[in-house]
């Protein structure tokens, strides 16, 4: 792995990702779990056990948002070298996302029969629920969580080794830290809402519906 960002998801991740892409990094995200059915594999990482992260990243050399942002620590002593982004973005703006997204999310639990649904919901409850509190979580707990994480990231960090970036800084600084040229063409400004969200577990719980 080259690039990790350890930013939360909801904090411009897609509009990175595709600006990495751009660049020709090929970066793992939610969307990767759900294609390559990593759910027990990041399942057994909360449960303590030890990651296999070559597997889990094979073909990819860059990973964005989560569930890998929760992992910042043991990425880093897994791929020292790599260099770390923390996407970040106004607390409130942030938490409100969140809890757009969150109902769509909860109502997997109504397709826990299939099994690979019931795999996400699994996941979910072990590593999202705990940190969120709920499928409906408090605006205050949200930002809580997310300051939280940022102070503790930018901590943990040397930093000539983390880029905190807010995608309005566009390609000058990411190319900066990365090490490239930056780009004739415009960043790649990308706002996929809740509704992309929705769409993406409709998809994935209708073809396993159909299966059933």
């Amino acid at each position: 792995m080259r690039v990790i960002g350890v930013g939360l998801g909801r904090t411009g991740t897609t509009s990175i990702q595709r600006a990495l892409e751009h660049l020709g990094y090929h970066a793992y995200n939610f969307e990767a779990v759900i294609q390559h059915q990593h759910f027990d594999a990041w399942y057994d990482l909360v449960q303590g056990q030890t990651p296999d992260w070559e597997t889990i990243f094979a073909g990819y050399d860059a990973s964005i948002s989560w569930p890998a942002c929760f992992f910042y620590r043991e990425l880093h002593a897994a791929y020292p070298d790599a260099r770390f982004i923390r996407t970040t973005r106004a607390p409130e703006r942030w938490a409100a996302s969140v809890k757009r997204v969150f109902p769509h999310m909860a109502k997997l639990q109504a397709f826990r029969f299939i099994p690979r649904v019931q795999a996400m919901v699994n996941l979910m409850n072990t590593m999202m629920i705990p940190k969120f509190g709920s499928f409906d979580p408090h605006t205050a707990h949200l930002i809580n969580f997310i300051e939280e994480h940022n102070r503790a990231v930018q901590a943990y960090f040397p930093p000539e080794q983390l880029l905190i970036y807010e995608v309005k800084d566009g390609w000058e600084a990411l190319c900066a830290f990365l090490g490239h040229q930056v780009p004739s063409t415009d960043f790649p400004y990308e706002n996929q809402g809740d509704g992309f969200v929705k769409q993406m577990l409709e998809r994935f719980t209708r073809s396993d519906a159909s299966r059933a």
